[in-house]
């Protein structure tokens, strides 16, 4: 749903998408069928070894899928290989209470991050201009920069 969004704000840009489930990307891939393969590109792979090039992005977003990178220092700096100097990421949660077992119990694998960790480690990995925006809730939205080098 959210390649479908992208592609409709972004008319003569391109999507990608990876996730670490199979029903996930088949899902992902029904949805976006008129666009597969010509302005969406989608396959099954895991943050810790993102399969695109260097700088290839002007934004990369995380939605609903952090709960599940096993080494967040790791990912975000697939993260940061990623995308442009000045690039942008999003993440975004619906759960930020790690004290909250509601879903944690239920689904195996399953780790909940408080903003406050999340921002420290994109701090680590590069990211600058960390912003937080808390919902509803637990609701949780992160924007980061990709550092500039400033020569």
């Amino acid at each position: 749903a959210n390649l479908a969004q992208i592609l409709k704000r972004c008319p003569a840009g391109k999507a990608y998408g990876i996730d670490l489930s199979p029903e996930s990307v088949n899902f992902a891939k029904k949805k976006n069928k008129k666009h597969l393969n010509t302005r969406c590109f989608i396959e099954q792979g895991n943050a810790d070894a993102l399969p695109y090039k260097n700088q290839m992005f002007d934004a990369v977003s995380a939605f609903e899928t952090i709960y599940f990178w096993e080494d967040l220092h790791r990912s975000f700096l697939e993260v940061s290989r990623v995308l442009k100097e000045g690039g942008f990421f999003l993440v975004c949660c619906e759960i930020s209470d790690p004290s909250n077992d509601t879903w944690t119990s239920r689904i195996r694998g399953m780790v909940v991050y408080p903003a406050d960790e999340l921002k420290e480690v994109l701090a680590r990995t590069g990211f600058t201009d960390i912003t937080i925006h808390r919902g509803k809730k637990e609701e949780l939205c992160i924007v980061a920069q990709k550092q500039t080098d400033k020569k």
